[in-house]
């Protein structure tokens, strides 16, 4: 019975739904705690080929909304069929996703170069316990300006990377050496993955300092025991495991290592060890009975109060030790008297599991921010510890204790930081049975979307094209006919939409008659002020492309901050509008010839140069033709919609 209850969670475990538009998050959903929609339920949308996690809120309070913060994460597992960074908003919208880096973690927000930019890691981690790749970073158009790896030919470990505030990154690294396992009864000859983490000039990739586990800590310094098979050069033993590294104010450095249950004060010139903070090796009188110093299998510690409290994940539980609910806490430290002292502690009522991986973060209102992990699940909790948020992305199942662990789906950390995107890309755009689905990957910003449309006054044959239209006027085919767009209405307004959430559904009005349907469409994008953020020309193809291109471009490397981009941007723009006023010149060497209704080209090298200059000025859509009129002799001169290629192919 519990096989085919598996079997049909298995079948489940990719749900998606597909709406009109972002749907409600689920309220303290049974069915989805449960696995019955799903181990991993994700929403898919209409415009976009990307999907996004869905939420489970168990508890909400106004304190935990923003309209500036976001969720950080990075969904995984093994029932997690399509992984990536991910930022969701105060109400669980997806607002920006990538899929083709593959496996990442630790996705947050830092500063570089005096701007806030996107770091995570990305790589195969596989690699057992730590994985094995690049640092990448960002920018807030989520261009990558740059891609991160150690000295000496290691790659990264997908524990930490953090950007100091001299543009140094501080990055961990895992590397095989041999060593003398006899304390654990195995081989003088063995293996271990050594831990270190350096110090590098991001811009120069200079290498400013490195520090190893092996120069400091001995096997008996550390918790864990070599599991089976252990210890051979194919299968290095982990006997130290670095997981975070920090930076104070004086340049030395805290590092947390898993095994060790211990944070550790490093001299940020010498290499030496300053202190430990818990351990075997504890240098502090705990004043809190010792609950400041307890912790184990920690993760994510971090300077606060200016470097004189610590912060940390404490999972206090292994996959083969006694397990314990994990707990946030934040350590006060006086170096003086070397005295540890619990300032604050935050547990979640229901005792979550957390057997690996975790962060806490102190937000700047006061309050914290856990996620957990090995739990698909994070808390906002209040200074004084109560539960004010508790969100879930993932089935949880009950142990037999009442407690949860999963594991099936995680995120290494998750984090709630401000952020504004400006992408470079065009929103995405479906139309489907009247209504236009709109989704802009990034866009922070968007608070609004306008839809207009332009009608025409009437429609025409092509036949119909003759002496009356002897002036210069554009041509718009709209089913079998023709109509006129130039001398068409102005751009009529066909609704203010609200974003939706990721996903916004716009209604198009029902037309009573052909001649009043619409033949373009422009759309514009509008903060909460109805600042224009952006606006396109749309079709109900799903075409999209920029009402006004060059301006387009020079907002954006405004945006990035790219002035001399956006410099050279204008320079070329107004090269291009002065060739531009050539135009009607190269069109008086008008290679097109109208004979029997059937376009042709001349052959002379001459012609085809002048043809050639032509099709670079003209409309890459639209080319001006002549057609004669059997009827009358008279010609019409018209834009119709002809391409280049098609020209040159007849």
């Amino acid at each position: 019975m519990r096989r085919m209850k598996l079997f049909y969670q298995l079948l489940l475990l990719c749900t998606c739904r597909l709406c009109r538009a972002d749907p409600p998050t689920f309220n303290r959903s049974a069915e989805f705690d449960s696995g019955e929609l799903g181990i991993y339920v994700e929403l898919s949308f209409n415009s976009s080929d990307l999907r996004a996690p869905q939420l489970n809120i168990q508890q909400w309070s106004d304190g935990c909304d923003s309209d500036d913060s976001y969720y950080f994460l990075t969904p995984r597992g093994l029932l997690v069929g399509r992984t990536g960074p991910t930022i969701l908003d105060s109400h669980g919208h997806m607002i920006w996703r990538r899929e083709d880096f593959g496996m990442t973690y630790d996705f947050k927000v830092q500063r570089y170069k005096d701007q806030d930019v996107l770091t995570f890691w990305s790589g195969d981690d596989t690699v057992v316990g730590h994985g094995s790749g690049f640092q990448y970073i960002l920018d807030p158009s989520y261009r990558q300006i740059a891609k991160i790896q150690p000295h000496g030919n290691l790659t990264a470990d997908l524990h930490d990377f953090v950007i100091t505030d001299r543009d140094t990154a501080i990055i961990t690294s895992y590397q095989k050496v041999s060593a003398d396992l006899s304390y654990y009864g195995k081989s003088r000859d063995g293996w271990i993955w050594d831990c270190l983490f350096q110090e590098i000039v991001i811009d120069t990739n200079e290498l400013l300092f490195e520090w190893r586990a092996t120069d400091y800590f001995q096997f008996e310094d550390c918790y864990h025991e070599p599991p089976p098979g252990a210890g051979t050069e194919e299968n290095a033993f982990d006997y130290y495991h670095i997981n975070s590294v920090d930076k104070d104010r004086s340049g030395n450095y805290i590092v947390s290592a898993r095994y060790s249950h211990a944070v550790t004060c490093i001299d940020g010139k010498t290499g030496d060890i300053l202190w430990h903070l818990g351990g075997k090796n504890n240098t502090f009188s705990d004043l809190s009975e010792g609950t400041a110093t307890n912790f184990k299998w920690q993760h994510d510690a971090r300077w606060r109060d200016r470097d004189t409290a610590i912060s940390l994940f404490d999972n206090s539980a292994y996959f083969d030790d006694n397990v314990d609910a994990a707990r946030g806490i934040i350590v006060a430290l006086d170096p003086t008297y070397m005295t540890a002292e619990l300032a604050a502690e935050y547990r979640h009522p229901k005792g979550y599991i957390a057997e690996s991986q975790g962060s806490l973060q102190i937000l700047s209102n006061g309050n914290a921010l856990m996620g957990y992990g090995h739990v698909p699940a994070w808390t906002e909790y209040s200074p004084n510890g109560d539960v004010l948020c508790d969100i879930r992305y993932g089935a949880l199942h009950y142990n037999t204790d009442g407690s949860f662990s999963p594991g099936a789906v995680q995120s290494y950390r998750t984090y709630k930081q401000s952020w504004k995107g400006h992408p470079l890309e065009a929103p995405k755009i479906k139309f489907n049975d009247g209504t236009f689905f709109v989704s802009w990957n990034g866009a922070t910003e968007v608070k609004w979307w306008q839809l207009e449309g332009k009608a025409a006054l009437d429609f025409v044959s092509i036949r119909q094209v003759g002496k009356n239209w002897m002036k210069s006027i554009k041509i718009v085919k709209h089913g079998d006919a023709y109509a006129s767009a130039e001398g068409s209405k102005e751009w009529q307004e066909l609704g203010l939409f609200e974003r939706q959430g990721f996903e916004s559904a716009l209604e198009v009005p029902t037309r009573n008659t052909e001649q009043n349907a619409h033949l373009a469409y422009r759309l514009t994008a509008m903060d909460r002020t109805k600042h224009v953020l952006g606006i396109w020309n749309v079709d109900s193809g799903g075409a999209v492309w920029p009402h006004d291109s060059s301006l387009a471009r020079f907002t954006s490397l405004v945006h990035s901050k790219q002035p001399h981009a956006a410099m050279w941007t204008v320079a070329v723009t107004m090269c291009l509008l002065v060739l531009f006023t050539c135009r009607k010149l190269l069109f008086r060497l008008n290679p097109f010839k109208a004979c029997s209704g059937k376009l042709i080209v001349e052959s002379s090298p001459m012609k085809k140069k002048k043809h050639f200059l032509s099709s670079i000025f003209a409309s890459s859509r639209l080319h001006r033709v002549k057609e004669k009129r059997d009827e009358d002799g008279e010609a019409g001169e018209a834009l119709i919609g002809v391409r280049p290629s098609e020209v040159f192919a007849r």
